[in-house]
Parts: C-alpha cells; sequence; structure tokens
C-alpha cells in the first residue's frame, strides 16, 4: 500500500473508533450510539476534520480527571468508563479503565493496537497517561450515556449539524440525542424516561409516567420502505393511514379529533397528525379496565436522501379526564422539529 491510500485508510479507521462504542448491538444499553461508517475522500479532508475535532480533545483532557474522580468514588458504579489515546500510528485506541496511579491510567485494550512501540491485543492489560486523553465515555448500565465528544460530533455531521469545528459548549453536547442509522431526534427528556432497544417494526420506543402510575407517555420512532410520494397531498392521504383507530376498533375507541397538515421542515417532506381519541377500556397497572384519554401525535417524513424510507416518529399522552398535561404539545414539537436526517459518506 503507497503512503497516500495508507494515510487515507489510517484516518478512516481513527474516525470509525471515534465514533464505535464497545459493541454495535445496543443490547447491553439501548440508549448507546450506534456505529457509522464515516468516509474521508481527501488527505486534505482528514487533515481538517482532525483539525476540526482538537477543541472536543482539550475539553476531554481537561473534564477526563473529574470523571475519573467520579468512577473511583463510586459515583459511576455499574458503568464502564473508556478511556480513548491515539496509538503510534494516529488511529483512536481505546481502553476500558480499572484504576489510575497519579498520571497513570490503567486499563484493558478494545482492540489491536501499537502503543509506544508494543503490540496490544484486544483485552490487553495497558498502561497510558492522562495527558494523552483525547476522549472518554461513560456507558452507564441503563440511561443516557456521557462523554464521546468525538464520536458525537462525527454523528451530529452527519446529520447536517456541527459545520465548523467542534464545539463541546453547542446545546447539542448539553442534551440527548437519539442517533438511529438513517435519522436522529431530541425527546422530550431523559429523567424519568425508560427507553427499550428495537422491536417488532420501531427502532425504539420510550415510556414515561404521568401525573399518576396508569398515566403514560409514549414516544416510538419507525423506518419503513414506503412508495413513491412526490406531493404533500400524497403524503397527507399516507399519513391518515396511520392513525390505527379504524372501524375495527369503534367498539373500544372513539376518535374525537383528528387533523393532518403540512409540517415544515427545510429538507423534507413532512406531514403532521394529530389526534384525540377516547379510550373506553385502557388498561391500568392493576389490571383494571377504564375509560381514558389518548392524544397522539405523528410525524411522517419522507427521507431526503433516500425517497424509499419513510421516518415516522410517534409521540402519545394518555390521561385520565381533566388531567391532560399542559405541556405535551408543545413537547411533541420540539420532538418533530429536531429530527434530522443522515447524509451518506
Amino acid at each position: 500500500m503507497n503512503s497516500h491510500r495508507r494515510l487515507i485508510t489510517a484516518s478512516f479507521a481513527c474516525l470509525m473508533a471515534a465514533c464505535a462504542t464497545l459493541s454495535t448491538s445496543r443490547s447491553f444499553n439501548p440508549w448507546q450510539f450506534p456505529n457509522r461508517d464515516y468516509r474521508i475522500s481527501s488527505i486534505a479532508e482528514q487533515v481538517r476534520l482532525l483539525a476540526s475535532m482538537e477543541p472536543c480533545n482539550e475539553y476531554a483532557r481537561d473534564t477526563f480527571p473529574e470523571t475519573l474522580r467520579r468512577y473511583e468514588n463510586g459515583s459511576l458504579e455499574g458503568a464502564k468508563l473508556i478511556a480513548t489515546v491515539f496509538d503510534d500510528e494516529k488511529l483512536n485506541s481505546q481502553l476500558k479503565v480499572h484504576v489510575a496511579e497519579g498520571e497513570q491510567i490503567h486499563g484493558r485494550m478494545s482492540g489491536k493496537h501499537v502503543i509506544r512501540g508494543k503490540l496490544y491485543a484486544a483485552g490487553d492489560e495497558v498502561s497510558v497517561n492522562t495527558a494523552d486523553i483525547v476522549d472518554w465515555y461513560v456507558i452507564p448500565r441503563s440511561g443516557p450515556p456521557e462523554g464521546n465528544f468525538i464520536g458525537k460530533y462525527l454523528l451530529l455531521k452527519q446529520d447536517g449539524f456541527e459545520p465548523g469545528d467542534c464545539n463541546p459548549n453547542d446545546i447539542e453536547f448539553q442534551r440527548y440525542r437519539y442517533f438511529s442509522i438513517n435519522y436522529s431526534f431530541v425527546p422530550p427528556g431523559t429523567d424519568g424516561w425508560e427507553m427499550r432497544g428495537p422491536g417488532d417494526g420501531w427502532d425504539m420506543s420510550m415510556h414515561n409516567e404521568g401525573q399518576s402510575p396508569d398515566e403514560l407517555n409514549t414516544l416510538s420512532s419507525f423506518r419503513q420502505r414506503i412508495p413513491v410520494i412526490d406531493s404533500m397531498q400524497k403524503l397527507i392521504a399516507k399519513t391518515r393511514t396511520h392513525m390505527g383507530y379504524g372501524p375495527e376498533t369503534a367498539d373500544r375507541y372513539t376518535v374525537l379529533e383528528h387533523k393532518v397538515e403540512a409540517f415544515t421542515k427545510k429538507e423534507a417532506l413532512c406531514a403532521l397528525s394529530q389526534q384525540v381519541i377516547h379510550d373506553n377500556e385502557a388498561l391500568l397497572v392493576s389490571l383494571k379496565r377504564v375509560s381514558m384519554t389518548r392524544e397522539v401525535q405523528t410525524l411522517l417524513c419522507v427521507h431526503p436522501y433516500d425517497k424509499s424510507i419513510g421516518i415516522k416518529l410517534n409521540y402519545s399522552h394518555l390521561y385520565y379526564s381533566g388531567n391532560r398535561g399542559a405541556e405535551f404539545i408543545d413537547r411533541a414539537k420540539k420532538v418533530s422539529e429536531s429530527l434530522a436526517f443522515t447524509k451518506s459518506y
């Protein structure tokens, strides 16, 4: 391999490592970020990209000591702490931290790398200096992760954010964004929300109790193949079919209100369905069935970079009569507005 091809290959591997978690699966924690390919077309692009990462590298080095302190005093109980450093070929190498002694961090390698002239395989013990840290990643047993600034930066770039240098003070680094393979969005919150990984037809679902255990907020997202939709009229008609409360469910559900309208999104064709449904047999935690109201907002968009894919966000609010959450509509709107679509790299 000539030097030009070697540099491009090395940079590609470096970026992939920056974006990767310990596994390509969300089975350990559905809040984890996914692996996505990120390709570099030239040496010049590699140089620019690595330079744009440096602000987040510095931020990671500055914040790692406090994260390490929390890890050592048990505040991150049950979580994995991953430290990222450059190996001898300037590729990102990750190690699972076990303990720190002064300026030395001891842990196990997550892959095969040469560091200071010594070859390490996955699982080998290794020691590095805290000054060499370029990123860190906290993966809890459940709930949103922390850190992984460079990985998140690359994911944001793929979804049309962060056109400039990596800025750890940007709002996107201060909140949680759910990244799927083809899209991403910001949920209405993380505290009190339980996330479930991919299921039958959906990519993720989140659940949050309302004012009582029987009242429930639910958010789910879907990718699905769709026929060619080249007009808002066709999209609105398609969105109407996603209401899920047809004549066959009339004994249980009464649709009190249903409207579908265009949803303005700069890069994509989108329609928004808003429904209010009376549920005559809502199932309680106690397994009793009572009458409740369900409000649902469904956003359906044609993926702007793959017209054969439809992205659907479904956000619902189940509540007792007179107990409607005043913030539901505003939160649902913010979720829809945050939807972004992955570009090909």
